[in-house]
Parts: C-alpha cells; sequence; structure tokens
C-alpha cells in the first residue's frame, strides 16, 4: 500500500570482504560508526563471512561489538569477542574423505588449498596467494600434508592468482556432489559441506535469538552471498557484486571504495527500518 510504513529489520547480516571493508581490507570510520549507530538503535549485528572466528577477531574488536557470527560462508555459528577465541554455537564440518579429494585435486591442478579448523589453517606450502590470505586475515598457516590431517574441516578455501581462474573452474567441476561450492571473490572458491550456506545459519540463529528471515537485512557481494540476499527481508547488494548478485538484491548501495555499507545504513534509517 502507498505510504506503508516497511518492515522493521531487527537484525543486520554484514558480509566483510567487499562489503564491510574497502578494497584495502579496512574498516572505514564512516562504516564502523553506522554500523555502531545502528546497534544502539537495537538492531542485532551479524558478521556473515567465508573468514575464520579468527580472521574475524580484529572487525569485531574494532567495531566494539560482541555478538554472533556466521563464519565459514555458514558452516560455524559462534559468538565472536574482540580479544578471546570464540565460542562455537553449532556448525557443520566436511566429510573427511570429501575434504582430502578437493585437496589432492587442488594440489594437481597448482590451486593453493586451505583447510580451515575453528581458529586454525593448514596448507601444503605457503605459495603466494597463501602468503597474501595470511597478510589479510593476521593469521599464518600451519605447513602439513593435508591429505593426512585427520580433523574435518568447516570449509576448504581454494586460491589462485588472478592469471589462473580456470585452474579453479576445473576444481569447482570435479567437486563431489556432497560438497557446496560458491565464490567468494574472482579467485576464492568456498568449499563446504553441501546444504551449507549463510541464509541457513542466519534462519538457525533466528530461531535461537527469536527473529525470523523476514526481520532480517543483508549487505553482501560475492556469489557465497546470494542465498542471503534472496531470502531475508531485505536484501542488498554492492555495486562492486556481479551482476547476478546485484540482481538477486531489493536494492543495490555504493561500492565498498564508496562507503556502500555506511550509505545503506543511512538508507534504512531514513526509511523507518530501526
Amino acid at each position: 500500500m502507498t505510504g506503508s510504513v516497511p518492515p522493521k529489520v531487527r537484525l543486520l547480516a554484514l558480509d566483510v570482504d567487499g562489503t564491510l571493508l574497502d578494497s584495502s581490507h579496512r574498516l572505514t570510520r564512516a562504516a564502523c560508526g553506522a554500523v555502531r549507530e545502528a546497534a544502539r538503535a537495537g538492531v542485532r549485528i551479524v558478521l556473515t563471512s567465508g573468514r575464520s572466528p579468527s580472521g574475524l577477531r580484529p572487525i569485531v574488536r574494532e567495531l566494539g561489538i560482541v555478538g554472533y557470527s556466521v563464519a565459514f560462508s555458514g558452516a560455524l555459528r559462534c559468538r565472536t569477542f574482540p580479544d578471546r577465541p570464540a565460542d562455537s554455537v553449532s556448525g557443520e564440518r566436511m566429510d573427511l574423505l570429501d575434504a582430502r579429494e578437493v585437496a589432492v585435486r587442488g594440489r594437481e591442478l597448482g590451486v593453493s588449498v586451505a583447510w580451515w579448523d575453528t581458529e586454525e589453517w593448514y596448507v601444503d606450502a605457503e605459495y603466494p596467494p597463501v602468503v597474501h590470505e595470511a597478510g589479510v586475515i593476521g593469521l599464518r598457516p600451519l605447513v602439513r600434508d593435508l591429505s593426512r590431517l585427520e580433523i574435518a574441516p568447516f570449509k576448504l578455501q581454494c586460491m589462485v592468482g588472478m592469471e589462473d581462474i580456470d585452474r579453479l573452474q576445473a576444481l569447482r567441476g570435479s567437486c563431489p556432489r556432497t560438497l557446496g561450492v560458491s565464490f567468494s571473490n574472482s579467485n576464492y572458491l568456498e568449499v563446504v559441506r553441501a546444504g551449507t550456506d549463510k541464509a541457513r545459519s542466519l534462519a538457525r540463529l533466528g530461531e535461537q535469538m527469536g527473529v525470523s528471515l523476514s526481520e532480517m537485512a543483508a549487505i553482501g557481494d560475492g556469489e557465497n552471498d546470494l542465498p542471503m540476499l534472496a531470502e531475508v527481508g531485505l536484501g542488498i547488494a554492492m555495486a562492486n557484486a556481479s551482476p547476478s548478485v546485484r540482481g538477486a538484491a531489493a536494492w543495490v548501495t555504493k561500492s565498498n571504495d564508496d562507503e556502500g555499507v555506511a550509505l545503506a545504513i543511512e538508507r534504512m534509517r531514513g526509511e523507518g527500518r530501526f
């Protein structure tokens, strides 16, 4: 009905890299202030990321907001803190044999595969994509033979340089059907248990909080954000997102280098959504 008040947003789900952080992986003052303002207005803030809890900790520290997070592209739900390891709420690990198969195939294709447990990550060797990722998240990996690891991962993060993206496509095509595979950006392929995504994790968190998906808003930019943007009450895409991601959203905000998150929160506030 014309002139009706839009539904209130009780929970705001924020992707991190490519969304909340700028292209230099920094949290801007405007984005930080806008998120804090939404939290002061009573909106629950949930970081939803391909990152691990340890990779989310610096962001939580900078925001100054303790709460729930969805890590590993939906495979783990946890409470994150600025100064200590996360408290796991629930999660879905991959099948161990499936994970080993992908790790071996990745090695054959020349793809750097990172094997993620709750707080630690393991790699066969510190190739350039691994070194770059370690610098972004501020945590060095442990070098191990992935085909011999005995603990099933929450996620495999498969990485190449921008010139070798075709190798990721080949790896994606060879993954077992028991796995869910999506790109978090053009040269990062995320592999999790089939049926695992950010939307399902948000729904499960919402059950604990008494918040339905229809009462949530989400902002994202990657392929792994698609289910979340499509299923929450208000899905918002970044201008730097691909056409398919922008098409799944209710509307598109500015890019992560043009204060897109801050502007989206300002628009929600202006529309009376919180």
